[in-house]
Parts: structure tokens; sequence; C-alpha cells
């Protein structure tokens, strides 16, 4: 049974090493009979959560009106959610982190997400700078219920398109093909 798989890939560098990991997941995905959609949240326009419940009091629906708008009906229908960042000062993307912050809509009208998967690349050779985005990735999706389905991390790469050959894309292919 093929299931609906959303990606959101937050790196600011357009065809860069996180993309190719995202497109390397979605080949496989998609090589399994699974429906994939992709966002590129960093080239999108999507404000901050402004904190105010708007959401909570219109079943789900955010006072704001940008990007995110193009979002939101997918986290409805999607069972599994992909995050694909580079590390950032030990973190996700601020263009991620704001895709996600307003994910709260969803608490007040339950999403059909069930499962979750991080990939992440990084420059530093340090496989430590990954673990406080790990431990983020673990705390937010275990509040939100999903099971991790897994955790694809790459360390030592800063040049634009150094990920080609790696074998994480063949990691990254065969994660998404186990959907």
């Amino acid at each position: 049974m093929s299931k609906e798989i959303l990606i959101l890939c937050g790196s600011p560098r357009e065809n860069g090493n996180t993309q190719l990991l995202a497109d390397a997941f979605k080949k496989g995905a998609e090589a399994a009979g699974n429906v994939v959609n992709v966002f590129d949240v960093a080239q999108m326009n999507i404000a901050a959560c402004k904190g105010c419940d708007y959401c909570t009091l219109h079943q789900g629906e955010c006072i704001q009106k940008d990007d995110m708008q193009k979002i939101m009906p997918y986290l409805y229908t999607a069972n599994t959610i992909v995050f694909s960042t580079p590390v950032y000062y030990y973190g996700m993307t601020a263009q991620l982190k704001l895709a996600l912050d307003r994910m709260y809509a969803t608490l007040a009208k339950k999403s059909s997400l069930e499962s979750c998967v991080l990939l992440a690349v990084y420059g530093d050779t340090n496989t430590s700078v990954v673990e406080p985005l790990v431990e983020q990735y673990k705390a937010f999706t275990g509040y939100s219920g999903w099971n991790n389905l897994g955790i694809i991390t790459v360390p030592g790469l800063n040049e634009k398109g150094e990920i080609s050959g790696h074998p994480a894309l063949n990691e990254a292919e065969e994660l998404g093909r186990s959907l």
C-alpha cells in the first residue's frame, strides 16, 4: 500500500548537498510506489509563528497568509514527513525551523502524520556537531507521537555537490524504498 510522504528541505543553497540527499530519498520512495511532495522551504515566504493561538480557535487555520498555506494541506494527508537540512550552528536552518514552528496549528486539528525521517549534512568532521539537531528532532517528533523511521547524517561536506558518489545517497535511497 502506497504512502504519501512530505519532504521539507531547508537548505538555502539550491541544488546543494542537502537537496541531493533528499532527492535520493525521494527516488527510493517513489520507486516503492509512494507519492512524494517536496517543498523547498528556504525558497518560500514563511513567516514566524506569532504565538497568537488563532489556529487553536479556528480548527488549525493560521491567521497568517503566506507560503505555509501551500504546505499545510499535506500535513493532513501525508503519512510521513522528512526534514532535510544542513546543520547550521548545531541545529536545523532557520528556514526549516519557521515551517516547523508553524506546524503548531496541527495541535488544533490533528495531522495525519505517523512517522518521520531526518536527513542532515554538515561541513564539520566532528560528528558531535549534529547531536543537538538529532536531540531536537527526537524531542519534537516524540512529542508529536511520530515513529522515527531513520536518521541519516553526513559530515564533512562543504562544497556544493560534494555528496555526489557518497554512500549516504544509497542509504537515503534505500531508506525511501523501505517505506
